[in-house]
C-alpha cells in the first residue's frame, strides 16, 4: 500500500494541524504512522453503534466524516457537544466543517453517542441523521444538496402507535433499492429495543415502521445491534442485553423485503412491520457466552464491533469478550480479547485474534479500542489494542492501530503496525466502503476520559494500492 498524493498547499490551508509521519526505520522517534497522517477534525470522537460514521462519494471525490466535539478538546466550551460533519476533498485536501447541531440545541450536552450517521442517496445528496443519548424521543436529520446542509428536521418516535416509552439513541440508515425503502434503526421503545423508521422518498419524510426485537427487561437496555447492507439486504449482529448486566452472546441475522432471517435464510419474522417482534436469541448464534477459545480461555460478556457481507456470500464479524471472568462475580476491570468470525454459507467459524486490554475508563467495564472490517477486502481487518498482536504479549502502554491480513479465510492473521510508539491512544478505527484500490482508514487519536469528555482529534490515512 502507498499513500495517495495530496496537494500540499491545499492541505496546509484546509487543516488546522497536520501530524507528520516519520521514518519507520527510526524506532526511537515517537508517533510513527505508516503513511501521511491527515487530521480531519481537531476535536472529535464517536461511539460505534451508529453507521455509516463516514462515507466516500466516489463520483464527487469527497469523504464525509461525522463526530462530536468536547470542551476538553480544541475550541473548548464553545464546541462542547457539537455534532459535526467534515466534507473532505480527496483531490485537493480542502475541507468543509459544518455543525449539524450544537450541544445545547436539544439539551444533548456532550456525548460521543450523539455522532451522526450518513447515507449517500441515489440522487447524490447526503443524509445525516443523529440523536441524543437517551435525551428525547426524536431522530434529527439534515440533507446536503451539493453546497450546504439543509435545515434540521425531526422524526418524533412518539408517533408510534402507543407512543414512546424509552428515549432514542443511535442512527443506522440503510437503503435497499429493490424495495424502494430507506430504513433507519434506533434504540428506543421496548426498554431500549431496536425500532425502525421508514422512508419511501429517500429520507425527506419518515414514518414509524415497527419494533424489530424485544426481550425480557434485564438491566439497562435490550440488546446492541451492528448493521451493514450490500444494497440487497441488511445484515446485523446483536446481543441480548448490555454486557454489564448479562453474560451476552453474539447472534446474526438479516433483513430483506420486510422479513427477518437467520444466517441460513430461514424466516425468523415474517413481517418486521407487524408489531410482533422476536428476541435477539431467535437468530443464528455466532459465538456463545462461555465458549473456550483458545484452549484454557473462557470468553464471556461479548460485545459486537463490526459486520460485513461480501460478494461471495460470506459474512464476517468482529467482537470483543471478557477473558476468564467470573460469571457470578464479574470483574469491574476485566481483561478483554478480540475475535473474528466468518460465515461461509453453511456455518460460523471463530478465530481468536489477540488481547484487547482493560477498560478504557472507569465507568464502563467493556469499552475497548475496537476494530473494523475492510468493506472492499474480506481478507483485511484493523484493530486498536494496547498489546502487540504479533506476539500477543508486549504491552504497548497506549492503544495502537494494527492491520491484519488473512490468507486462509480468517483462520490466521499476519499483523503489521499502522501506528507505533504513540504518545496518545489511537481508538475506534472505521473504514468506509470505497473500492479495491483505495482505502480510507479513520480513527480518533487522544484521550477518552468518559463518553462525555475527551480530548481527541479525528485522523486517518488515504491509501491506494501499488
Amino acid at each position: 500500500m502507498k499513500t495517495a498524493a495530496l496537494n500540499s498547499i491545499a492541505f496546509a490551508t484546509a487543516l488546522s494541524a497536520a501530524i507528520p509521519s516519520v521514518c519507520a526505520a527510526a524506532p526511537e522517534l515517537r508517533d510513527q504512522v505508516a503513511g501521511n497522517l491527515i487530521q480531519f477534525n481537531d476535536n472529535g470522537s464517536w461511539c460505534w453503534y451508529q453507521d455509516e460514521r463516514a462515507l466516500v462519494d466516489k463520483a464527487r471525490g469527497k469523504l464525509i466524516i461525522g463526530s462530536v466535539a468536547s470542551k476538553a478538546g480544541a475550541g473548548g466550551a464553545a464546541r462542547d457537544g457539537n455534532v459535526e460533519a467534515v466534507i473532505y476533498d480527496l483531490r485537493t485536501g480542502s475541507r468543509q466543517l459544518s455543525v449539524l447541531t450544537t450541544g445545547d440545541a436539544h439539551r444533548f450536552g456532550c456525548d460521543d453517542h450523539d455522532a451522526p450517521a450518513f447515507l449517500l442517496r441515489p440522487d447524490g445528496k447526503y443524509l445525516a441523521i443523529y440523536t441524543g443519548h437517551n435525551k428525547d424521543d426524536f431522530s434529527y436529520y439534515r440533507i446536503y444538496s451539493g453546497d450546504a446542509w439543509g435545515p434540521e428536521r425531526a422524526f418524533d418516535w412518539k408517533t408510534r402507535p402507543g407512543g414512546a416509552d424509552f428515549p432514542t439513541t443511535y442512527s443506522n440508515p440503510h437503503y435497499l433499492p429493490r424495495e424502494g425503502r430507506l430504513y433507519n434503526f434506533s434504540r428506543g421503545t421496548g426498554h431500549g429495543s431496536q425500532n425502525i423508521m421508514l422512508s419511501t422518498n429517500l429520507g425527506d419524510t419518515w414514518t414509524y415502521a415497527g419494533l424489530m426485537t424485544t426481550n425480557a427487561s434485564i438491566g439497562y437496555v435490550n440488546g446492541y445491534f451492528r448493521y451493514h447492507d450490500d444494497g440487497q439486504r441488511i445484515d446485523f449482529i446483536c446481543t441480548e442485553f448490555h454486557p454489564r448486566d448479562f453474560n451476552t452472546s453474539i447472534y446474526h441475522g438479516y433483513i430483506s423485503n420486510g422479513q427477518a432471517f437467520n444466517s441460513a435464510g430461514t424466516v425468523v419474522n415474517a413481517s418486521i412491520f407487524s408489531q410482533s417482534p422476536v428476541s435477539p436469541q431467535s437468530f443464528t448464534p455466532v459465538f456463545l457466552a462461555n465458549s473456550v477459545l483458545p484452549p484454557g480461555q473462557t470468553n464471556s460478556r461479548c460485545w459486537n464491533m463490526d459486520v460485513r457481507r461480501f460478494p461471495d456470500g460470506s459474512v464476517s464479524a468482529l467482537f470483543s469478550a471478557r477473558v476468564n471472568d467470573t460469571p457470578d462475580r464479574p470483574s469491574q476491570d476485566p481483561d478483554h480479547a478480540f475475535f473474528y468470525c466468518r460465515y461461509d454459507g453453511h456455518s460460523w467459524g471463530a478465530t481468536y485474534l489477540c488481547k484487547a486490554g482493560k477498560k478504557l475508563f472507569r465507568n464502563e467495564q467493556d469499552y475497548t479500542g475496537l476494530g473494523a472490517l475492510s468493506p472492499d477486502d474480506p481478507n483485511v481487518i484493523y484493530i486498536s489494542t494496547p498489546y502487540d498482536p504479533r506476539d500477543n504479549a508486549t504491552f504497548l502502554g497506549v492503544h495502537e492501530i494494527f492491520k491484519g491480513i488473512t490468507a486462509d479465510h480468517g483462520a490466521t492473521f499476519a499483523w503489521t503496525p499502522v501506528t507505533q510508539h504513540s504518545t496518545r491512544d489511537n481508538l475506534r478505527p472505521i473504514v468506509p466502503a470505497w473500492d479495491k484500490n483505495h482505502t480510507a482508514l479513520l480513527w480518533w487519536r487522544g484521550t477518552s476520559f468518559t463518553s462525555q469528555r475527551f480530548d481527541a482529534a479525528v485522523v486517518g490515512l488515504i491509501l491506494q494500492r501499488d
